[in-house]
């Protein structure tokens, strides 16, 4: 037996992906993830503790060519 939700709403496209999400449509590590949020290749909301990302910035990663990231200067060294 369906919920009553399901019943009432289709099936509706997610809006926001987790980290976890995002990393596997796009087919890199959730690492790798972290990394474009920290150097802001990615842009995140942050819902309640949860770090969340918008359906469009996982679009424009995947349609993006990046130089591969200098991490000496990720963490400042």
């Amino acid at each position: 037996m369906k919920s009553v939700i399901t019943q009432i709403v289709p099936d509706i496209p997610k809006l926001l992906y987790s980290r976890q999400e995002a990393a596997y449509a796009l087919g890199i590590s959730t690492r790798s993830v972290d990394y474009m949020i920290a150097n802001k290749r990615l842009l995140v909301r942050r819902i309640g503790g949860r770090v969340l990302i918008p359906v469009s910035q996982v679009r424009k990663a995947a349609r993006a060519d990046y130089k591969p990231i200098d991490r000496r200067r990720s963490v400042g060294i």
